[in-house]
């Protein structure tokens, strides 16, 4: 099973965005596989786009408490990476408790990783279901503020 041994490569300032444009759901996933695209982790958006909404058919990844998770993996993905987009509006990934998500992860991996899509799932989920790290997070301004705040999440 591959590991990352810390998250160095999991998060990277060229796939944060502190101010998406999206005002809806297919909107943001477009802005964040293009973040990720641009940042050479996925070699085809198309794929890789369609692999995050085959997840989201199957349930969405909206988690509620403000925050969603789409994620995918595919032989596209050159490395595992976590892209990063804030909304200030809100975004509506239909989560259970019918919040929109301010914060979206979208998690890129391939298959090789194995299970590590679960083990990033869980350890950002642990993190995200505190306010007070959520709100710590809306309160960056910059990409490198965010990969400071995101240092204490490893997989």
């Amino acid at each position: 099973m591959a590991e990352v041994a810390n998250n160095t490569s999991l998060f990277a300032a060229d796939t944060i965005c502190t101010d998406l444009r999206a005002k809806t759901k297919d909107e943001a996933i477009k802005e964040m596989v293009d973040l990720l695209y641009d940042a050479g982790v996925v070699t085809d958006k198309a794929v890789f786009t369609q692999v995050i909404y085959d997840r989201e058919a199957l349930s969405s990844t909206g988690m509620g408490m403000g925050f969603a998770i789409p994620h995918g993996r595919s032989e596209v993905v050159t490395g595992p990476r976590v892209a990063v987009g804030f909304s200030r509006d809100g975004l509506d990934f239909a989560a259970p408790d019918g919040t929109l998500a301010n914060l979206v992860f979208m998690i890129a991996i391939s298959p090789a990783e194995n299970n590590l899509h679960l083990k990033i799932l869980a350890a950002l989920s642990r993190k995200l279901m505190h306010q007070d790290f959520r709100d710590s997070l809306l309160a960056c301004s910059t990409r490198e503020e965010v990969l400071e705040k995101l240092s204490v999440i490893t997989a």
